[in-house]
């Protein structure tokens, strides 16, 4: 097999969301627990799950690049993100509202890979709530098809809706008949 970047990317971007999807259907830690060590978080997969599902619903095309858009998230496969002025302030307070919730997780009761698991998904909410507070431009950190990344640019000549959706519509979302 030949490794392009973009097989890299597609892969990295499966793996990541196929990851944090796990990560949050989890209703207990991962294996790694001590033998007898017991979750001190009920809730902890059921916020992470939320969070989870916050960014597949913000950012659809997400579910058909890393090639879940079936089942739970079918209707993703038939969307794409809302870059509206109402659909990023609906974003945006969606991303704040989360990132309240997991800052109120009180993390010294967490096993060491579930405090580990707050710790991710509570950065990558920082940094998209960053995002935000920056007035102009494209704050895509949550959606995988976009590197990851804001952007002082709504359109520049390697970011944006005109270059990125035909890019997705290229390599990832497939048709089937």
């Amino acid at each position: 097999m030949e490794y392009t970047r973009r097989t890299l990317l597609k892969t990295s971007v499966a793996a990541a969301v196929a990851a944090l999807t796990t990560t949050g259907c989890a209703t207990t830690a991962p294996e790694t627990k001590s033998k007898g060590e017991v979750s001190q978080a009920p809730g902890l997969g059921d916020l992470l799950e939320n969070a989870t599902d916050l960014i597949l619903d913000a950012y659809p095309e997400s579910t058909s690049s890393a090639g879940i858009d079936k089942g739970k998230y079918a209707r993703h496969k038939f969307a794409l993100t809302d870059r509206s002025a109402q659909g990023q302030a609906r974003i945006e307070a969606n991303v704040r509202a989360m990132l309240v919730s997991l800052n109120a997780v009180d993390a010294s009761s967490l096993t060491a890979d579930e405090a580990l698991n707050l710790d991710v998904v509570r950065t990558v909410f920082d940094m998209s709530a960053k995002g935000f507070d920056l007035a102009y431009g494209d704050v895509a950190l949550l959606n995988s098809n976009w590197s990851w990344r804001n952007s002082p640019y709504a359109v520049a000549q390697n970011t944006g809706a005109f270059v990125e959706i035909p890019s997705f519509l290229d390599a990832s979302h497939t048709i089937a008949s």
